[in-house]
């Protein structure tokens, strides 16, 4: 499960290894909007509160979450293709479908690129490489968690590059 001392920092190192891989994917250019959203299962608003500090810690700009951070893998795709005229590069789903662990391998993160399509093979072998390799992960700390139920349009000011 997550709650092990072999998953310790799990969510982070995988975020950081994904930040790392989409980064160099784009000319070595930060991304800078991610929407971040689940399913709604085990773990998923701690997580969102994790992936997101360690998105912000990485410079990304834009960090999309949906009122109670609850949108479907489809939902996620279509929204990075058509929000804002597809303004965002990617989106990391919470869904038990890709990686799965937890409780009952009830909890997973998969990544959706810029045209809401799965990460293909490529991207995720690279991911993999990346992870082997990690020694650190950039986050945000002494923040605050923010509001997942906030109003539909709400925005928070992660770090000064947030808009």
């Amino acid at each position: 499960g997550l709650d092990d001392a072999a998953n310790k920092n799990y969510v982070e190192n995988f975020i950081q290894s994904l930040i790392d891989t989409a980064q160099a994917s784009n000319g070595d250019k930060m991304i800078d909007t991610v929407i971040v959203a689940g399913d709604g299962r085990y773990f998923n608003a701690d997580a969102i509160q994790t992936i997101c500090r360690v998105l912000a810690g990485n410079g990304v700009a834009n960090i999309w979450i949906p009122k109670g951070g609850i949108m479907s893998t489809p939902a996620v795709s279509a929204a990075i293709r058509t929000r804002q005229g597809g303004a965002a590069q990617g989106g990391i789903v919470l869904t038990a479908s890709h990686n799965p662990g937890g409780p009952g391998e009830d909890f997973g993160i998969k990544y959706n690129e810029g045209l809401g399509q799965p990460a293909g093979e490529e991207f995720t072998e690279a991911l993999y490489e990346r992870s082997l390799e990690l020694k650190s992960f950039k986050t945000l700390e002494n923040v605050e968690d923010f509001d997942l139920e906030a109003p539909v349009g709400s925005a928070f000011a992660l770090t000064e590059t947030s808009t």
